[in-house]
Protein backbone atom coordinates (compact mmCIF):
# COMPACT_ATOMS: atom_id res chain seq x y z
CA UNK A 1 0.00 0.00 0.00
CA UNK A 2 1.41 3.33 -0.80
CA UNK A 3 1.81 5.65 2.26
CA UNK A 4 -0.69 8.33 1.71
CA UNK A 5 -3.52 5.02 1.32
CA UNK A 6 -3.58 4.12 4.68
CA UNK A 7 -5.09 7.87 5.65
CA UNK A 8 -7.21 7.78 2.55
CA UNK A 9 -8.61 4.33 3.56
CA UNK A 10 -9.07 5.57 7.62
CA UNK A 11 -10.68 8.84 6.24
CA UNK A 12 -13.19 6.42 3.97
CA UNK A 13 -13.93 4.81 7.35
CA UNK A 14 -14.57 8.01 9.07
CA UNK A 15 -16.64 8.39 6.20
CA UNK A 16 -18.96 5.70 6.97
CA UNK A 17 -20.02 8.02 9.90
CA UNK A 18 -20.85 11.21 8.34
CA UNK A 19 -23.11 13.93 8.02
CA UNK A 20 -23.10 17.46 6.65
CA UNK A 21 -26.34 18.76 8.84
CA UNK A 22 -25.88 20.82 11.55
CA UNK A 23 -28.98 20.56 14.03
CA UNK A 24 -29.13 22.93 17.44
CA UNK A 25 -27.45 20.70 20.52
CA UNK A 26 -30.31 18.14 21.85
CA UNK A 27 -31.67 19.18 24.95
CA UNK A 28 -30.40 16.31 26.86
CA UNK A 29 -26.78 17.75 26.45
CA UNK A 30 -25.62 18.75 30.03
CA UNK A 31 -23.89 21.98 30.32
CA UNK A 32 -20.05 21.70 31.14
CA UNK A 33 -18.73 24.18 33.75
CA UNK A 34 -17.44 27.80 32.72
CA UNK A 35 -14.01 29.04 31.41
CA UNK A 36 -11.08 28.92 33.57
CA UNK A 37 -10.07 32.21 34.78
CA UNK A 38 -8.00 34.45 32.61
CA UNK A 39 -4.50 33.74 32.69
CA UNK A 40 -5.15 30.12 34.25
CA UNK A 41 -1.47 27.87 33.13
CA UNK A 42 -2.07 25.41 30.04
CA UNK A 43 -1.68 22.56 32.93
CA UNK A 44 -4.71 23.52 34.46
CA UNK A 45 -6.30 23.72 30.89
CA UNK A 46 -5.09 20.46 29.70
CA UNK A 47 -5.73 19.10 33.32
CA UNK A 48 -9.75 20.28 32.87
CA UNK A 49 -9.95 18.80 29.37
CA UNK A 50 -8.88 15.13 30.71
CA UNK A 51 -11.25 15.84 33.50
CA UNK A 52 -14.23 15.96 30.88
CA UNK A 53 -13.80 13.07 29.53
CA UNK A 54 -16.01 10.29 31.06
CA UNK A 55 -15.32 5.88 30.88
CA UNK A 56 -17.73 4.06 29.09
CA UNK A 57 -17.29 0.42 28.08
CA UNK A 58 -20.00 0.30 25.27
CA UNK A 59 -22.37 2.44 23.09
CA UNK A 60 -24.94 1.74 20.42
CA UNK A 61 -25.71 5.07 18.90
CA UNK A 62 -27.56 6.53 15.65
CA UNK A 63 -25.68 8.44 13.26
CA UNK A 64 -26.22 10.46 9.38
CA UNK A 65 -23.71 10.68 7.05
CA UNK A 66 -22.62 12.06 3.81
CA UNK A 67 -19.59 12.24 1.65
CA UNK A 68 -18.80 14.99 -0.89
CA UNK A 69 -15.45 13.49 -2.37
CA UNK A 70 -14.42 11.70 -3.90
CA UNK A 71 -18.66 11.25 -4.55
CA UNK A 72 -21.73 12.09 -3.08
CA UNK A 73 -23.42 9.68 -0.38
CA UNK A 74 -25.93 10.59 1.87
CA UNK A 75 -27.04 7.58 4.26
CA UNK A 76 -27.74 7.15 7.82
CA UNK A 77 -26.38 4.54 10.17
CA UNK A 78 -25.83 3.14 13.36
CA UNK A 79 -22.84 2.76 15.22
CA UNK A 80 -21.66 -0.17 17.83
CA UNK A 81 -18.11 0.60 19.83
CA UNK A 82 -17.16 -1.59 22.51
CA UNK A 83 -13.67 0.32 24.00
CA UNK A 84 -10.27 -1.49 22.70
CA UNK A 85 -12.33 -4.48 21.48
CA UNK A 86 -14.40 -3.16 18.00
CA UNK A 87 -16.31 -0.59 15.86
CA UNK A 88 -19.52 -1.78 13.99
CA UNK A 89 -20.82 0.60 11.37
CA UNK A 90 -23.76 -0.17 9.44
CA UNK A 91 -24.78 1.94 6.78
CA UNK A 92 -28.65 2.22 5.61
CA UNK A 93 -30.56 3.75 2.49
CA UNK A 94 -34.94 3.55 3.13
CA UNK A 95 -33.88 1.41 6.37
CA UNK A 96 -32.37 -1.36 4.30
CA UNK A 97 -28.40 -2.15 5.15
CA UNK A 98 -25.97 -1.20 1.96
CA UNK A 99 -23.19 -1.38 3.93
CA UNK A 100 -21.34 -2.65 6.85
CA UNK A 101 -17.85 -1.98 8.47
CA UNK A 102 -16.59 -3.96 11.14
CA UNK A 103 -12.99 -3.26 12.77
CA UNK A 104 -10.82 -5.29 15.73
CA UNK A 105 -7.12 -4.66 16.53
CA UNK A 106 -6.78 -7.69 14.57
CA UNK A 107 -9.00 -7.26 11.53
CA UNK A 108 -10.96 -4.75 9.14
CA UNK A 109 -14.14 -6.03 7.22
CA UNK A 110 -16.25 -3.87 4.67
CA UNK A 111 -19.24 -5.55 2.96
CA UNK A 112 -20.87 -3.17 0.26
CA UNK A 113 -24.39 -4.68 -0.66
CA UNK A 114 -24.66 -2.77 -4.13
CA UNK A 115 -22.41 -5.10 -6.16
CA UNK A 116 -22.41 -7.87 -3.21
CA UNK A 117 -18.48 -7.13 -2.85
CA UNK A 118 -16.91 -7.39 0.91
CA UNK A 119 -12.99 -6.83 1.95
CA UNK A 120 -11.47 -8.50 5.04
CA UNK A 121 -8.04 -7.31 5.83
CA UNK A 122 -5.48 -7.64 8.88
CA UNK A 123 -5.82 -3.93 10.69
CA UNK A 124 -2.04 -3.94 10.26
CA UNK A 125 -2.35 -2.57 6.77
CA UNK A 126 -3.08 0.68 9.18
CA UNK A 127 -1.12 0.04 12.18
CA UNK A 128 2.09 -0.84 10.22
CA UNK A 129 2.60 2.57 8.94
CA UNK A 130 0.83 4.58 11.85
CA UNK A 131 0.18 3.28 15.29
CA UNK A 132 -3.20 3.85 15.16
CA UNK A 133 -5.24 1.71 18.04
CA UNK A 134 -8.90 1.25 18.24
CA UNK A 135 -8.93 3.44 21.07
CA UNK A 136 -7.45 6.39 19.14
CA UNK A 137 -9.62 6.07 16.19
CA UNK A 138 -12.69 5.61 18.85
CA UNK A 139 -11.17 8.66 20.39
CA UNK A 140 -11.45 10.44 17.10
CA UNK A 141 -14.55 9.53 16.13
CA UNK A 142 -15.78 11.63 19.20
CA UNK A 143 -13.48 14.22 19.46
CA UNK A 144 -11.25 13.72 21.99
CA UNK A 145 -7.32 14.04 22.08
CA UNK A 146 -5.22 11.20 22.22
CA UNK A 147 -1.53 9.61 21.67
CA UNK A 148 -1.07 6.84 19.04
CA UNK A 149 -0.55 3.80 20.58
CA UNK A 150 -2.20 5.09 23.87
CA UNK A 151 -5.23 3.73 25.10
CA UNK A 152 -6.27 6.71 27.21
CA UNK A 153 -7.96 9.68 26.19
CA UNK A 154 -6.02 12.82 26.66
CA UNK A 155 -2.84 10.43 26.41
CA UNK A 156 -0.07 9.80 28.99
CA UNK A 157 -0.11 13.37 30.59
CA UNK A 158 0.61 16.72 30.73
CA UNK A 159 4.43 16.00 29.78
CA UNK A 160 4.07 13.72 27.12
CA UNK A 161 2.84 16.99 24.73
CA UNK A 162 4.49 19.93 23.96
CA UNK A 163 1.93 22.76 24.84
CA UNK A 164 1.90 26.19 24.35
CA UNK A 165 -0.62 29.59 23.38
CA UNK A 166 -1.51 29.49 19.25
CA UNK A 167 -0.89 33.02 19.41
CA UNK A 168 -2.42 35.45 17.71
CA UNK A 169 -6.30 36.26 17.89
CA UNK A 170 -7.27 32.34 18.31
CA UNK A 171 -8.57 31.05 21.44
CA UNK A 172 -6.88 28.44 20.98
CA UNK A 173 -3.85 26.37 22.69
CA UNK A 174 -1.88 23.39 21.11
CA UNK A 175 -0.92 20.24 22.18
CA UNK A 176 1.49 18.46 20.00
CA UNK A 177 2.43 14.78 21.27
CA UNK A 178 6.57 14.81 21.85
CA UNK A 179 6.68 11.26 20.47
CA UNK A 180 5.43 11.28 16.63
CA UNK A 181 5.44 7.88 14.22
CA UNK A 182 8.06 8.27 11.65
CA UNK A 183 5.34 8.29 8.37
CA UNK A 184 3.25 11.22 9.97
CA UNK A 185 3.26 14.06 12.44
CA UNK A 186 0.32 14.83 14.38
CA UNK A 187 -1.28 17.53 16.47
CA UNK A 188 -4.34 18.62 18.28
CA UNK A 189 -5.91 22.63 18.69
CA UNK A 190 -8.27 23.15 21.38
CA UNK A 191 -10.53 25.92 22.83
CA UNK A 192 -10.01 28.00 25.66
CA UNK A 193 -13.07 25.95 26.93
CA UNK A 194 -10.87 22.78 26.95
CA UNK A 195 -12.55 20.98 23.83
CA UNK A 196 -10.47 19.64 20.84
CA UNK A 197 -11.59 22.03 17.82
CA UNK A 198 -9.10 20.14 15.29
CA UNK A 199 -6.82 17.18 14.61
CA UNK A 200 -4.33 17.66 11.81
CA UNK A 201 -2.14 14.96 10.57
CA UNK A 202 0.62 15.39 7.95
CA UNK A 203 1.97 12.65 6.49
CA UNK A 204 5.81 12.57 6.00
CA UNK A 205 7.27 13.45 2.37
CA UNK A 206 3.78 13.72 1.22
CA UNK A 207 0.92 16.58 0.23
CA UNK A 208 -1.20 14.37 2.32
CA UNK A 209 -2.89 16.20 4.90
CA UNK A 210 -5.90 15.02 6.78
CA UNK A 211 -7.62 17.91 9.01
CA UNK A 212 -10.84 16.73 11.76
CA UNK A 213 -12.54 19.73 12.71
CA UNK A 214 -14.94 19.07 15.69
CA UNK A 215 -18.35 21.51 16.56
CA UNK A 216 -21.59 21.38 18.38
CA UNK A 217 -19.85 19.54 21.51
CA UNK A 218 -21.70 19.14 25.12
CA UNK A 219 -21.00 17.41 28.28
CA UNK A 220 -22.99 14.13 28.28
CA UNK A 221 -23.28 13.03 32.19
CA UNK A 222 -22.75 9.29 30.75
CA UNK A 223 -19.82 9.92 28.88
CA UNK A 224 -18.35 13.37 29.34
CA UNK A 225 -17.29 15.57 26.85
CA UNK A 226 -18.39 14.76 23.02
CA UNK A 227 -18.60 16.32 19.41
CA UNK A 228 -21.46 15.73 17.78
CA UNK A 229 -20.49 17.38 14.62
CA UNK A 230 -17.22 16.30 12.96
CA UNK A 231 -15.72 16.98 9.77
CA UNK A 232 -12.88 15.51 7.88
CA UNK A 233 -10.72 17.01 5.09
CA UNK A 234 -8.03 14.95 2.94
CA UNK A 235 -5.83 16.97 1.21
CA UNK A 236 -3.78 15.61 -1.30
CA UNK A 237 -3.65 13.61 -4.41
CA UNK A 238 -6.44 11.93 -3.48
CA UNK A 239 -9.23 14.02 -1.83
CA UNK A 240 -11.90 13.50 0.72
CA UNK A 241 -14.19 15.29 2.48
CA UNK A 242 -16.35 13.45 4.75
CA UNK A 243 -18.80 15.31 7.58
CA UNK A 244 -20.62 13.40 10.96
CA UNK A 245 -23.30 14.12 13.15
CA UNK A 246 -23.62 11.92 16.10
CA UNK A 247 -27.20 11.44 17.53
CA UNK A 248 -26.17 11.15 21.14
CA UNK A 249 -29.57 11.77 22.68
CA UNK A 250 -30.84 8.32 21.06
CA UNK A 251 -27.37 6.42 22.75
CA UNK A 252 -27.53 3.89 24.72
CA UNK A 253 -24.37 3.52 27.07
CA UNK A 254 -22.82 0.73 28.92
CA UNK A 255 -25.45 -2.13 28.31
CA UNK A 256 -23.40 -4.82 27.47
CA UNK A 257 -23.95 -3.91 23.56
CA UNK A 258 -21.53 -6.75 21.67
CA UNK A 259 -21.75 -7.26 17.51
CA UNK A 260 -20.32 -10.16 15.53
CA UNK A 261 -18.94 -10.31 12.07
CA UNK A 262 -19.78 -13.02 9.48
CA UNK A 263 -18.45 -13.16 5.85
CA UNK A 264 -21.75 -12.76 3.76
CA UNK A 265 -22.63 -15.50 1.29
CA UNK A 266 -22.81 -15.38 -2.04
CA UNK A 267 -20.19 -11.90 -2.22
CA UNK A 268 -17.08 -10.98 -4.02
CA UNK A 269 -14.21 -10.38 -2.01
CA UNK A 270 -12.10 -7.62 -2.98
CA UNK A 271 -9.12 -5.93 -1.78
CA UNK A 272 -8.11 -2.53 0.01
CA UNK A 273 -6.89 -0.92 -3.62
CA UNK A 274 -10.69 -1.63 -4.51
CA UNK A 275 -12.75 -0.25 -1.98
CA UNK A 276 -10.30 3.27 -2.49
CA UNK A 277 -10.74 3.09 -6.39
CA UNK A 278 -14.53 2.00 -6.47
CA UNK A 279 -15.31 4.17 -3.05
CA UNK A 280 -18.26 2.70 -0.98
CA UNK A 281 -21.67 3.13 -2.97
CA UNK A 282 -20.85 0.84 -6.05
Amino acid sequence: MKKSSHLIFIAILLAAVASGCRSSREAMRVESSSELPEGASLRKHYERLVKSYGEWTDVSVPVSMAISSPQNVSVSGRVIMVRGKLIDISMRMFGFEVGRIYITPDSMFMKVKPGKTYMAEPYSIVSSHVPLSIENVQDMLIGRMFMLGDDKPGGAGYGSFDIEASGGEAREWLAIPKTQPSKAHYGFAVGYDDIVRTLMIAVTGSDVMCTVKYDDCGYWASAGELASAVDVNVAGKNRVQVSLQWKWASAKWNEGVDARWTAPSGYRRVKVADILKKGISE
